[in-house]
């Protein structure tokens, strides 16, 4: 939900933006000072609710210089330019949710107790989270993103079936390709984004 703060809230109508969904929130402003008073404006209101701020994640982000960005809703936001030189707000999936990713990729193809499953059971629980998470994600500047996922899961299956056919790891590797998983009905995240980079 996007909407304006009010200027008796905030004490002016042009002192930011105020962005919201359930209790995480951002507030956008054109300037350091308008930032602040609306820094303290919040700090006044959680005061007065008995709540408050979240210690890690409250903090001034300075986008003009594309330096710093902030995280929301599972994305880094951060100042971007394009080739043509035109300046604009990329998004892309922040680094916990590339780690939380990971991780789930990791459970899947991971305990030894799966390796009995058939390979097509185990690419079609990673596809239930590829799809999800590609549909999610895949509205911004992903690409990079999502080609580093494409080579961890092409990794990860690669352990699974080595393990599986209980050989070293390295050996067989080299049969055991993108195309091979492909084949066998996986999914490519890179192919589930919305907008081309």
């Amino acid at each position: 939900m996007l909407v304006r703060i009010p200027p008796q809230e905030v004490g002016a109508p042009s002192q930011g933006r105020l962005v919201r969904h359930a209790d995480d929130l951002v507030i956008l402003c054109r300037t350091k000072r308008d930032a602040d008073k609306a820094m303290l404006h919040l700090k006044h209101i959680f005061s007065r609710l008995e709540l408050q701020m979240h210690p890690v994640k409250t903090k001034l982000a300075n986008l003009w210089n594309g330096q710093e960005g902030f995280d929301f809703l599972g994305f880094q936001h951060r100042k971007a330019i394009k080739k043509n030189g035109i300046s604009l707000l990329g998004s892309w999936p922040s680094k916990k949710a590339m780690k939380s990713m990971r991780a789930k990729v990791k459970e899947l193809t991971g305990p030894r107790a799966s390796l009995h499953l058939p390979l097509t059971t185990v690419i079609q629980d990673l596809n239930a989270c590829i799809r999800g998470w590609g549909q999610y994600y895949g509205i911004g500047w992903v690409f990079r993103q999502f080609a580093a996922l494409d080579w961890y899961i092409t990794q990860r299956l690669t352990l699974f079936m080595n393990r599986k056919t209980r050989k070293r790891r390295g050996m067989r590797s080299r049969v055991f390709t993108r195309d091979f998983f492909a084949a066998h009905g996986l999914l490519r995240p890179w192919l589930l984004r919305l907008w081309r980079d």
